[in-house]
């Protein structure tokens, strides 16, 4: 198991909060200003935490495997699991019609710019960094490691996806190709970094990088990475969040741990599966209707809801570390059985609902009956499911 960096972490963790900003009625200057660099900055946390020798010493197939368990089976649970809030909101509170077939496909496709909505919208970027994992762990292959190589991959690889920035592909796969540079920006950077920190280079660079990063995000105007838009320059695309990434890393390198921010970006999963629907409830449930669009009340709503995942975090990683994507030995006793069963009725009682014409009666024994079948099989010839393993380095 990988040894975690706190720093790392702690940045992971600033990146939710501002995720969480990005998805509340923030004034639209604030929203570009945060879509500039935040998501660009997962990626390239992603590829600070990769290892060249590492990656060469998998097979496809593990690595593949290793993926799937990490992001893939995370994604389909932090879905299914969401769809009776996702049923809540649209049809009990905006008052939509909800159809299983379209949100079904909407999950496969994982891309709610084909029209195909699916009920976790955040989580489109599990599988699109699944992809750009699979597409730079083979670069670096084909490349044996050379950084040379790798970085020629990874010019060509975001030149593919600017081509692709006017198509929407499923599982946002032009962004995938872009993000692959993001990624070896991050494996380049992360040694730099130490080396600043051993050099004690930081308070005037960490200012410097902001100005820096906020003058070219001025110049280049709004960016996007899950509508694969670049902005007005290609190159100012990348330079941007670079200049961010560089100088938050070094701020971050030099703060004390703090606890709400480290634990944040240890779990980061449930922030991204379930943020856009608890901000439409607390909108539309909780917060008056005149004050929806006051900007200290929805900094306040981001900063509650950053707080609140905490105890849900805790709940499900003890009940259901599975939606987190964290795996566990396998006991299968009888409150697991139970705890296992209760999730995939959670789960299927909604579409089957619908799908028998919100008939309760059929409804029930029908959900009862798949839930426990399913969970037979799955458990019987399927474990992998539930990410039952003594591994637990899955994590972003």
């Amino acid at each position: 198991m990988k040894e975690r960096v706190i720093w790392i972490d702690q940045l992971r963790g600033f990146c939710i909060f501002l995720m969480l900003l990005g998805h509340v009625a923030v004034p639209k200057p604030v929203n570009n200003y945060i879509y500039s660099f935040h998501m660009p900055l997962f990626f390239i946390i992603s590829g600070m935490t990769l290892n060249y020798d590492r990656l060469l010493e998998y097979d496809f197939k593990s690595y593949f495997i290793k993926r799937i368990k990490g992001y893939i089976i995370p994604y389909l649970f932090l879905n299914f699991t969401a769809i009776p809030i996702y049923w809540f909101v649209k049809s009990i509170l905006q008052g939509s019609e909800l159809s299983i077939l379209r949100m079904l496909f909407g999950i496969s496709m994982a891309n709610y710019l084909t029209g195909f909505e699916h009920p976790a919208g955040p989580s489109w970027f599990l599988p699109t960094l699944f992809l750009a994992h699979m597409i730079f762990y083979m670069f670096v292959k084909l490349s044996k490691g050379d950084k040379r190589f790798v970085i020629l991959f990874c010019a060509v690889s975001a030149l593919i996806g600017f081509t692709e920035r006017k198509t929407n592909l499923p599982l946002h796969l032009g962004t995938a190709f872009s993000g692959c540079m993001f990624m070896f920006i991050g494996s380049v950077l992360k040694p730099v970094i130490e080396l600043s920190v051993r050099k004690k280079i930081w308070g005037g660079v960490v200012l410097f990088c902001m100005i820096l990063g906020s003058l070219s995000h001025y110049v280049n105007g709004r960016i996007s990475m899950h509508a694969n838009i670049f902005g007005k320059h290609f190159l100012l695309y990348f330079f941007t969040p670079c200049c961010f990434a560089y100088g938050l890393s070094l701020l971050f390198c030099h703060l004390p741990k703090i606890r709400l921010l480290h634990y944040a970006g240890q779990n980061t999963l449930l922030y991204i599966g379930a943020s856009s629907l608890f901000i439409s409830i607390m909108n539309r449930c909780v917060i008056p209707s005149d004050y929806v669009s006051n900007v200290f009340v929805q900094i306040s709503l981001a900063v509650c809801l950053f707080v609140l995942y905490v105890p849900l975090i805790m709940f499900v990683n003890k009940f259901f570390p599975y939606i987190c994507g964290k795996m566990k030995v396998s006991k299968n006793s009888f409150v697991d059985l139970v705890l296992k069963f209760f999730i995939l009725v959670w789960s299927l009682f909604v579409p089957i609902y619908i799908l028998c014409n919100e008939s309760l009666i059929f409804s029930i024994p029908m959900t009862l009956a798949i839930s426990a079948g399913f969970l037979f099989v799955s458990i019987r010839f399927f474990p992998v499911i539930w990410l039952e393993s003594r591994s637990t380095d899955l994590w972003i």
